[in-house]
């Protein structure tokens, strides 16, 4: 084959530059036959080659508008394979091949083309030819459902590149137009949050939950496409407003349960068991949600769904009901189904956030959680995920002083103005988990209170970071006794004998109060280092009995 190769490369090259064009397209024609017949698979991309090459001297509208969908073909199966840039060649050269009155004359083709072209443009970081091309195809749609098609894409494009409020703003229109409705206002929201929640529930336990392994499919398109648009929402509400996200899950399932479910409805599912385990704290029924959902992925082909259910799975409810070994595979098959199905901005970086974070609960050695963070941000860099971006940048600050490193920065400063949102809270989480550690109560409650000040939703809100979150936001609802009252009480108590035990408590109106104190000849040890706890015993006796203290 080297050898037939390097014959053909030595014809050509003697082939004159002005002929080659020619010799594409004999070879081209041969390879593909009579116009508008069925080119073989393992054929098409030698025909739309050859004939793409000599597409300035195609000049019958009928053989370029065949070119045209052969290469709307090529580029289809360029895009399924993750070849992305090869893709977008093979679309762009159909585009160029189409009739002015292409939008009259042949609407699919150059709709589809349009949707998919814009989607490859934003996969290859060409956001501007993206945006160009989704405002072609919205305003040529003819009607909701083809402009739904849009604005999905579109929703996507802004939240990988930090755009989140625009991308939730065209996912609400998008909602409108198809007639599902999303409360306006915060305060509408977290109104209407308790009575859908409450509905979800209710739903749920009148159904065999079980038995909901098998999906069925609903007929309206309508409520398909409104799926759909929920789905993509879920990254950016997630990101800025922890209540919309909420009611984004809940009008997914409603859609569900009510109308008939979709592809879409298992992430639905999924998204659901992460509410009832974090907000409710209900964890029978939303592991029964969760392993229903896995299950359901084994009748699933579609890489994108694995994603989205793999990582949620493993970031919120997955925790509750397996260890993390398994919980870790969940992730990295969330990581790999997001590499498959090109969906790298969002569920296959957090999958891989996921693991990452899951280092330190690992207990991991921190040289090593540093080294593997550290080798990871160029991923998320990569993959445009500016939000992991700047977690990591908060993380690797944190990891140092974790290690007991000597860091002259103070960490009570915030990072800079582009960590906001959730970096910004990984930030204050970090150093409150760390003050906690070391026995800084006072200095970990004050990192908990700016912690909650930016979920923006108080200390419900940050149950949304995973198990860890649960413990350490019971941290936050803790009140602690006001150190400088205690050692005022201490100072005062002159005839105090050699060993005691003093307590003190935080009354509602949040000012600490003595209330008692135990003399140290007999109490419990209540989490005292062992010796501490004998020494102090043996102290008091000794002065009991009126002995010295060796």
């Amino acid at each position: 084959k080297f050898s037939h190769d390097r014959v053909q490369q030595a014809a050509y090259s003697l082939t004159p530059e002005a002929e080659r064009a020619g010799v594409h397209l004999r070879i081209g024609q041969e390879l593909r036959g009579p116009l508008g017949s069925d080119v073989a698979p393992e054929r098409l991309f030698a025909v739309v080659n050859h004939l793409n090459a000599a597409a300035a001297l195609i000049d019958d509208p009928q053989a370029r508008f065949d070119l045209a969908r052969l290469d709307f073909q090529a580029g289809q199966r360029a895009k399924q394979a993750n070849a992305y840039a090869s893709a977008l060649i093979y679309l762009r050269a159909s585009l160029a091949l189409l009739p002015a009155d292409a939008w009259d004359a042949q609407f699919q083709l150059t709709f589809d083309l349009h949707r998919d072209l814009s989607e490859c443009a934003y996969l290859c970081n060409d956001n501007e030819a993206a945006e160009q091309l989704f405002e072609a195809a919205l305003s040529h749609a003819r009607g909701p459902l083809e402009r739904a098609e849009i604005f999905t894409l579109q929703i996507s494009l802004y939240y990988s590149v930090g755009r989140m409020q625009e991308s939730l703003d065209v996912g609400q229109k998008a909602l409108r137009e198809l007639g599902i409705d999303i409360p306006a206002t915060p305060e509408a929201r977290l109104s209407a949050f308790g009575p859908m929640i409450e509905a979800a529930v209710a739903r749920f336990s009148a159904l065999d939950i079980e038995a909901m392994e098998h999906a069925t499919s609903v007929a309206d398109p309508a409520r398909r496409v409104a799926a759909q648009v929920l789905v993509s929402l879920l990254p950016s509400s997630f990101y800025l407003d922890i209540i919309l996200f909420s009611i984004i899950i809940l009008r997914l399932v409603e859609l569900s349960l009510v109308h008939g479910e979709t592809r879409d409805s298992v992430v639905g599912y999924a998204s659901f068991a992460l509410l009832l385990v974090t907000v409710l704290g209900e964890h029978d029924m939303s592991g029964r949600i969760a392993r229903m959902t896995l299950r359901r992925l084994e009748h699933i082909a579609d890489a994108s769904v694995h994603a989205k259910v793999r990582t949620i799975y493993g970031w919120f409810s997955g925790p509750w009901h397996e260890p993390l070994p398994q919980i870790l595979a969940h992730l990295r098959a969330g990581q790999q189904a997001g590499v498959e199905a090109g969906d790298l901005s969002a569920y296959g970086a957090f999958a891989l956030l996921g693991q990452d974070t899951l280092l330190l609960c690992r207990g991991d050695a921190l040289a090593q959680v540093e080294e593997q963070w550290a080798r990871h941000r160029s991923s998320y860099v990569q993959m445009q995920h500016e939000i992991a971006v700047m977690t990591v940048d908060v993380v690797l600050a944190q990891l140092p002083r974790l290690r007991g490193a000597r860091v002259d920065a103070d960490d009570a400063v915030e990072p800079g103005i582009r960590a906001a949102g959730s970096a910004l809270g990984t930030h204050h989480f970090l150093r409150m988990q760390r003050l906690y550690l070391i026995g800084d109560l006072t200095g970990a409650l004050q990192a908990a209170e700016r912690f909650a000040a930016t979920k923006g939703n108080g200390p419900r809100s940050a149950r949304f970071l995973g198990v860890g979150g649960d413990y350490y936001c019971a941290l936050m609802a803790l009140r602690f006794p006001d150190p400088e009252v205690v050692r005022a009480a201490v100072a005062a108590y002159t005839d105090a004998p050699a060993a005691y035990v003093i307590d003190f408590g935080v009354l509602a109106d949040g000012s600490t109060a003595l209330v008692e104190v135990n003399d140290g000849f007999s109490f419990g040890c209540y989490g005292l280092n062992p010796y501490a706890h004998a020494r102090m015993l043996t102290a008091r006796w000794l002065e009991l009995v009126g002995l010295a203290d060796a």
